[in-house]
C-alpha cells in the first residue's frame, strides 16, 4: 500500500492527478489515512477535484479519527467556517468514517453488511479472549466492549485498523483511562 500511495503522491504533480485522486479515494476507502490525509491536501489546494475547504477539513477530520496527525489542518480550516457549517462537515465526516469503519470491520469479519445487526452483539473480547463479551453500539471514533473479565472498555478505530492489520496483538496490550473512559492502548 505505500508503495501504491507514494506512487499517487508522484503523479498528484503531473497530468494523470486525477487518476491519482481516484486511486487516493480507493485507498482511503481500504482505511489508508495517509490517502485520507492527502485527499484533505487535494480539496485543500485544488489538486485534481475543485478546492474545497469544506471537503478538505471533512477528510482532515477522518484521517486524525484514523490516528493520522491531521488535526492542526482540520482544525485551522474549522476556525474559519461559521458553526452551521462547521456541524454539517462534522456530521458528513462522521458519516464517513462510519461507513470506512464498517467496510473495514465486514472484511476483517468476513460480514458483508453490518446495517441489520443488532446491539448489543455477542463477541470475543480482543484483550482477553473471552466468548462472552458483548459489543456496544459505535461511539463515534470507538467500539465499546463489555466483558466480564475486562470490564467496559474502548477500543479505537485506529486501534482496531492496527489488530486487524496483525501490528498490535490486543492480548499484549493493555487497559488504561483515558479522557474519563478505559481505552485498549499498545
Amino acid at each position: 500500500m505505500a508503495c501504491r500511495f507514494i506512487g499517487c503522491i508522484d503523479k498528484l504533480n503531473q497530468p494523470e492527478k486525477h487518476e491519482a485522486v481516484a486511486m487516493l479515494f480507493g485507498d482511503a476507502k481500504d482505511g489508508s489515512k495517509l490517502a485520507m490525509g492527502a485527499l484533505g491536501y487535494c480539496y485543500q489546494t485544488g489538486t485534481g477535484v475543485p478546492q474545497s475547504n469544506l471537503d478538505a477539513y471533512i477528510w482532515f477530520n477522518i484521517a486524525a479519527a484514523f490516528g493520522l496527525n491531521a488535526a492542526q489542518d482540520r482544525d485551522r480550516l474549522g476556525d474559519t467556517f461559521p458553526p452551521e457549517q462547521l456541524i454539517e462537515a462534522q456530521q458528513k465526516a462522521v458519516q464517513i468514517f462510519n461507513t470506512i469503519s464498517e467496510q473495514l470491520a465486514a472484511k476483517s469479519e468476513g460480514v458483508m453488511e453490518m446495517e441489520d445487526r443488532n446491539y448489543p452483539v455477542q463477541r470475543t473480547c480482543p484483550h482477553c479472549g473471552s466468548s462472552d463479551a458483548k459489543l456496544m453500539p459505535p461511539l463515534g471514533d470507538y467500539s465499546e466492549y463489555q466483558c466480564l473479565n475486562c470490564g467496559t472498555y474502548r477500543v479505537s478505530g485506529s486501534m482496531e485498523q492496527l489488530i486487524a492489520n496483525g501490528v498490535v496483538d490486543p492480548r499484549s496490550a493493555h487497559i488504561e483511562k483515558q479522557n474519563g473512559h478505559r481505552c485498549l492502548v499498545r
